[in-house]
């Protein structure tokens, strides 16, 4: 028996109008072609071995010839009956984007596109229209042409005459498509622009990492510059004065390393970069605005969305590519606006949380101008409707202001927003709007009380850093006042005669380096502690004081340190500690025994010890009496042993203390007046 004739047999005939497709004939040739060698190999068994009886593998060979031709049965009736076609659903669709966006040229021989144009394309397939292979064609080779010209563009040099002859060619084919209108069409002009923005996005980034990467390969000079305060702007500058040194003086080119040679490749690297960034970033600009003409920008925001790299980087970007890369944020968002475009919520805060830096920090001089009077007026319109729509963070203004210095003018902007924030929903009354004022006020207390402590630290430790003499100074009876005079003795000392600095240890760079880092921790717990003021005071207004007597309840570390900060920063604490117990008392707040406690035992040190002289007032005179008022009733209240406790600490401080105040000799007189009666 013939296998090749049986199959052909077999599958002869078959005369549906919808042909099966090529996987599904060939998995059923295949089936037949298998069963047809079993039941030739079980003929033969049975004919060699007619007169013996069959032993097991027999029947597994006859069972396992009969389940095969039992599948052929199987697919055989679902070709006839349902028959599926595994070829393109949407023909008119471009194929084969790479991961940079382009398109792969098709280079298939005459054999597969035979066969790609006879295949089989069923009624399942979900199609706009049915095309005919001429229109496909057409399309496909439409949409390479767009494609490979806006991957040229990328390629040649800005310089070219060429270049604007490639641009016209792309925008022409662009808005033609674009004018006419078909389907097709409009799919080619979105699937060649979004790859086109996907890859020159790419590149861009790639260019502005390679200029910083040459930025910072200078010397060790330009690099220390770099590294200060306004350092970058300065930077430039002493690049150009290594060059003219090296030249006047050749001989100290190695000692600075300075070599000529090589900060002029380091120069032309730089500013090949520079050129690139600002050509990707102008072509870029123009992808969007086409995007945008052609109403297919939803791609262009997905991955706007998504370029978290490029968003950093563009912070340190020349003027010029700071200036596109806006441009190119401000179209995107405007058109999310205009068109009411339906986009995920996540797609919008990334929008919003990436590029507002580079709106903020982006250099919108009159040498680069970006944006018109007119149009940062619409551009903030549009970004108040846009976050108007997401839900309310009041926390995050609130963490604003511990990033904020101080001395910007923009603190106290932030301090004002916040601010009304919080007294607009007090205002209001609205159980949820006094639920955010409560979980935000919280989370920011807990927040600057943990950075005020970190600050406090800092500066504990930086103190601690200073030679042996300013250590055993520090280490005797009111050193800590001496220790700042003997500091500046030193470096005198170590200015007039240097050969001391070794023995005493008073090197002059390293007691300036320390004495700007404890400057600069004592300005950050000042402002730290002026801000847990502020937030405690607006917690008293909101009446959810509790959650703040919980968290100062519970920071011993912080009323440690507290002991040796600076008075001002003392004074913001015994403030803070003098409204939350006043709070407590007058709005006769049910707080636990154990809270209580833990107030008056941590903080009564500090009202002790704290610098209350002229300098720094504090509290003024009838302060004093109130706060002595409210810890004698706070007292009262406690069972015997926990005065017992409270009173004893405050004896031992209040003694030790140079200070007055605060006088509990009242509510000491009372306890040992309770306990000698329990005794009688």
């Amino acid at each position: 028996m013939a296998i090749e004739p049986l199959a052909a047999e077999y599958g002869g005939g078959y005369t549906h109008n919808t042909r099966p497709s090529a996987l599904l004939n060939s998995i059923f040739m295949t089936t037949v072609n298998t069963a047809a060698k079993t039941l030739v190999a079980v003929a033969s068994s049975a004919k060699d071995e007619h007169t013996q009886k069959w032993r097991l593998a027999d029947h597994m060979r006859f069972i396992v010839m009969l389940m095969t031709w039992l599948a052929v049965w199987v697919l055989r009736v679902l070709m006839d009956n349902f028959p599926l076609s595994i070829g393109p659903s949407h023909p008119y669709i471009l194929e084969g984007v790479s991961d940079v966006g382009s398109f792969d040229l098709l280079r298939s021989s005459s054999t597969s596109s035979l066969s790609l144009s006879s295949s089989p394309v069923s009624s399942l397939d979900l199609v706009l229209h049915e095309a005919s292979d001429h229109e496909r064609a057409s399309a496909k080779a439409l949409g390479r042409a767009l494609t490979h010209i806006l991957a040229l563009l990328n390629e040649i040099p800005a310089s070219s005459r060429k270049y604007q002859f490639a641009m016209a060619m792309a925008d022409r084919i662009v808005d033609d498509n674009a004018r006419d209108g078909h389907v097709e069409l409009v799919q080619i002009n979105r699937t060649a622009l979004a790859s086109a923005f996907a890859r020159t996005s790419t590149l861009l980034y790639r260019a502005l990492q390679s200029s910083h990467a040459v930025e910072d390969s200078g010397t060790w000079i330009t690099r220390i510059i770099g590294a200060l305060p306004l350092g970058s702007y300065l930077a430039s500058s002493v690049k150009g004065l290594g060059l003219c040194a090296s030249a006047m003086f050749p001989s100290i080119s190695g000692i600075c390393g300075l070599e000529k040679q090589r900060q002029l490749t380091i120069a032309g690297r730089e500013g090949s970069n520079h050129v690139l960034g600002e050509k990707y970033a102008q072509e870029l600009l123009w992808i969007a605005n086409k995007m945008c003409e052609c109403g297919v920008v939803d791609d262009a925001l997905l991955q706007w969305s998504l370029a978290s790299a490029l968003a950093s980087l563009s912070l340190t970007a020349s003027p010029r590519v700071q200036g596109f890369i806006v441009k190119i944020s401000a179209i995107l968002l405007g058109e999310l606006i205009r068109a009411k475009l339906e986009v995920p919520r996540q797609v919008k805060i990334r929008l919003l949380v990436l590029w507002l830096p580079l709106f903020c920090y982006a250099d919108n001089g009159l040498a680069y101008p970006v944006l018109t009077g007119y149009e940062k007026a619409e551009m903030e319109r549009i970004m108040d409707e846009m976050i108007s729509g997401l839900p309310s963070m009041d926390q995050e203004i609130l963490a604003l202001l511990n990033e904020i210095p101080a001395s910007s003018r923009k603190y106290q902007f932030a301090m004002a927003m916040a601010d009304r924030i919080v007294d607009d929903n007090a205002r209001d009354g609205h159980v949820e709007l006094v639920q955010i004022n409560r979980t935000a006020l919280a989370s920011a207390f807990a927040r600057t009380s943990t950075l005020l402590y970190r600050a406090l630290q800092s500066s504990h430790a930086v103190e601690d850093s200073g030679t042996w003499i300013t250590r055993i100074i520090g280490a005797l009876p009111l050193g800590s006042y001496l220790a700042s005079s003997v500091k500046g003795l030193g470096l005198c000392a170590s200015a007039m005669f240097p050969s001391i600095s070794g023995i005493c240890g008073l090197e002059k760079q390293r007691q300036l380096t320390i004495a700007g880092r404890e400057g600069s921790n004592h300005v950050l717990g000042e402002k730290y502690a002026q801000e847990l003021l502020w937030i405690a005071n607006k917690m008293c207004e909101c009446g959810v004081v509790d959650d703040a007597l919980l968290q100062w309840s519970l920071a011993s570390a912080l009323a440690s340190l507290s002991l040796t900060a600076s008075p001002r920063v003392q004074g913001f604490i015994v403030k803070i500690s003098a409204i939350l117990l006043g709070e407590l008392i007058r709005a006769k707040l049910e707080v636990p025994r154990q809270v209580k406690i833990r107030l008056l035992v941590l903080w009564l040190p500090l009202f002790c010890y704290a610098d209350n002289g002229l300098a720094y007032p504090v509290l003024t005179g009838y302060e004093k009496a109130e706060m002595e008022r409210i810890m004698d009733e706070m007292i009262s209240g406690l069972p015997s042993m926990d005065q017992e406790v409270i009173l004893t600490n405050w004896l031992q401080d209040f003694t030790m203390s140079t200070s007055d105040w605060p006088n509990l000799q009242t509510s000491y007189d009372r306890w040992c007046n309770s306990t000698r009666k329990l005794i009688t």
